[in-house]
């Protein structure tokens, strides 16, 4: 490859991960938080998603990431489908927090329940 088609690639690349008219416009159209915080402060998001933004926001800053064990995509699904609920107004965040952790710690506890039983039969 070329150099200039390098770093075109290179350009391209920086736009649609770093750049608000790139990253940040593509976050938004899709209703997501953005890696990049500061563009989660666009007030479109508040028109797009809703007045309940600022709380998520504010839960975003705070959390934690959690280790890739086999039921990831269990524990992301439910924060996922737990965050609309919020995000429309029909619960208010702190309930759907719990209902989020409830649903989560009770993954959690199935897998290391299964994953204890596995070793012990050893």
């Amino acid at each position: 490859m070329s150099p200039e088609k390098q770093e075109a690639a290179w350009l391209f690349l920086k736009f649609i991960t770093t750049d608000e008219r790139g990253a940040g416009y593509f976050m938004l159209q899709q209703g997501r938080p953005a890696s990049i915080r500061r563009f989660n402060l666009n007030p479109e998001y508040m028109r797009k998603i809703g007045s309940n933004w600022p709380l998520i926001i504010k839960y975003l800053d705070n959390d934690v990431a959690f280790p890739v064990l086999p039921v990831h995509m269990d524990i992301y699904n439910a924060v996922i489908n737990g965050l609309w609920a919020p995000l429309s107004g029909s619960i208010d965040p702190e309930n759907a927090l719990k209902r989020i952790n409830s649903e989560i710690q009770t993954i959690l506890d199935n897998y290391w329940a299964k994953r204890t039983t596995v070793r012990g039969s050893r």
